[in-house]
């Protein structure tokens, strides 16, 4: 039985070439300024729907339960924070769920990172004693090597730094490290352009039953299977005695991937389980399908800044997407991640944008801007500008982002693009516990048969680990020249040929494939067409075109294929069209 970790890795290549100097923000010569607004630059806000996808807890205030042994209870955040306040999502959060992707898509510094020496616990069985042996790589020292010594990759205030990476830029840093008096100026310190309202639920809903959480752990670092990997080899087993080999690298930034709808309606996230009460929490999460909204004010952007942040705020609405045709794309559904609970489930949210406004501050104080409407609409979201998305005059442009770190964040931000009926859960062992175990989940560490480890995900795959220990072959980014832009198709999967005309057009296979990868493509279409509307066969296929023709042998189902219009493999849309 294979699974997914709950979490995955977007790695960590180089720091951004997008660098501000603080000493020229201090003295006025860039547009990133708080004491006046600057001439050509953006100010303004940006309305946005947000709709949870699964039951989600956002959490408030927390009660200690009638006894020692009982659970805490944590009630839903709601503002104002009374009995009568409304049910809503605090704006810091909002801003810490956006910022960590900004970070991440525009290769910005780690801006949280603490400067920890690990250390391994080491068994005597003479002595049958245990001694503490420290690691000399710090985690500041792990993620320096991954970028070749360069200081910009660790948080503000650390290393020798003089330079604010994008993320930084925007959403602001503080130096802790420095010293300041009442008198002097010396802080290194810069507020956010950016101000994130809470967002209010749309309309009065009655929250889900009371549930009691699984304990909510993890394996910490440095446990070297999920969190590290050898830099020659992705995959090369590192045992924790090797953790101060040079050739140790980080996985990168941790994402939460999104749980199978299978999981989500076994409510996988509730305990089954009296044991340990004291190490749990009760909540009773908001439901799926409820819309809050909230707004996002700005300040001094230029059109990078602002697409950097449209683009976190919405991926699939980015140009990158459009100018990518030779992967497997991720479908138009990116959810983000927030809340409790998100390793068990909870917490998938989608962000639609609905509007974006400026704001002309010159207009604004001349002569006759009082008489005028404060700001004006730039862009709405209508059916009629669906496609404007994609052109160079999107806002959703930005030479900030980096292309293979956002197409890793968009394959892992929807759970189509996981295998199906495969689960996503902490590591359990075969034949003793399942993926809904509670118990002794350090049993699946303590395995010695563990050969290879986790390491980051890739634009084409997400590592997918079994029940041994093994990642399995198939799911690893290899150094080899085959890599495929899209998931290997069933093993059962058989293309049957015959001389009759099919009944079904198909089309939209990605450009530029081999020969090997367009029989694979072919297997993909056949196994799921055949799964949906019963047998099929492929009768013809124009390699070079991109398109063929399926037989249906049911006119029913045939008819339905024609109504559904398209199939989708894992994010590829495939076109189903009457054949003439």
């Amino acid at each position: 039985m294979s699974f997914y970790s709950p979490y995955q890795y977007i790695p960590c290549r180089k720091v951004s070439r997008f660098l501000d100097r603080f000493e020229d923000i201090r003295s006025g010569k860039t547009h990133i300024r708080h004491d006046r607004w600057v001439e050509d630059y953006l100010s303004g806000s940006i309305e946005c729907l947000l709709t949870t996808k699964t039951p989600t807890m956002i959490g408030g205030p927390q009660h200690p339960g009638p006894s020692k042994e009982s659970p805490t209870h944590v009630d839903n955040y709601r503002f104002p924070q009374h009995k009568g306040g409304k049910l809503a999502i605090p704006g810091n959060s909002l801003r810490g769920m956006i910022g960590n992707i900004v970070e991440t898509i525009s290769l910005s510094s780690l801006r949280i990172l603490d400067d920890e020496q690990y250390i391994q616990k080491k068994y005597n069985r003479k002595t049958n004693s245990t001694r503490k042996i420290k690691f000399k790589s710090t985690t500041h020292k792990l993620f320096l090597r991954s970028v070749d010594n360069d200081p910009n990759i660790l948080p503000w205030g650390s290393g020798n730094r003089d330079s604010l990476t994008p993320a930084e830029a925007l959403f602001g840093v503080v130096d802790a490290t420095a010293t300041t008096t009442d008198d002097d100026d010396n802080g290194r310190n810069l507020a956010s352009r950016l101000i994130f309202h809470d967002a209010l639920v749309e309309k009065d809903i009655d929250l889900l039953h009371k549930c009691t959480l699984k304990i909510l752990g993890s394996p910490k670092p440095p446990s070297p299977i999920m969190y590290l990997h050898h830099k020659k080899d992705q995959s090369k087993n590192i045992k924790r005695e090797q953790l101060d080999g040079k050739n140790t690298l980080p996985n990168g930034r941790k994402y939460y991937l999104h749980h199978p709808e299978k999981q989500i309606k076994k409510e996988f996230w509730e305990t089954a389980t009296k044991k340990n009460q004291n190490q749990k929490m009760t909540c009773s999460p908001i439901p799926a399908g409820v819309s809050f909204r909230f707004c996002i004010d700005f300040d001094n952007l230029n059109g990078d800044e602002l697409g950097l942040l449209l683009s976190a705020l919405e991926p699939d609405r980015s140009p990158i997407l459009k100018e990518t045709r030779n992967m497997a794309k991720p479908t138009d559904e990116f959810w983000h991640r927030m809340g409790l609970g998100k390793p068990l489930g909870l917490g998938s949210v989608r962000i639609e944008v609905q509007n974006i406004r400026y704001v002309d501050r010159v207009q604004r104080y001349s002569k006759n801007g009082v008489e005028q409407e404060r700001d004006r609409l730039i862009w709405q979201r209508t059916e009629e500008l669906q496609e404007e998305q994609a052109t160079t005059t999107s806002p959703w442009k930005s030479e900030r982002i980096d292309k293979p770190s956002f197409l890793i964040l968009c394959r892992l931000g929807h759970r189509n693009n996981l295998e199906r009926d495969i689960p996503v859960s902490y590591p359990y062992e075969e034949g003793r516990q399942s993926p809904d175990n509670e118990d002794e989940g350090f049993r699946w560490f303590m395995n010695r048969n563990l050969k290879h480890n986790m390491g980051p995900a890739s634009e084409n795959k997400i590592p997918l680990l079994d029940n041994r220990g093994r990642v399995q072959d198939g799911q690893r980014q290899r150094n080899s020249a085959k890599r495929r832009s899209f998931p290997s198709p069933p093993s059962s999967a058989k293309v049957s040929r015959h001389k009759r005309k099919g009944n079904l057009h198909i089309s939209g296979f990605p450009k530029n494939l081999t020969p090997d990868q367009i029989k694979e493509w072919e297997e993909c279409v056949v196994e799921a067409i055949s799964k949906e509307y019963g047998t099929a066969e492929l009768s013809f296929f124009c390699r070079k075109a991109g398109y063929g023709f399926v037989l249906i042998s049911s006119e029913s189902q045939l008819k339905r294929a024609l109504e559904n219009r398209f199939i989708t493999i894992n994010g590829h849309k495939i076109y189903l069209n009457k054949a003439k």
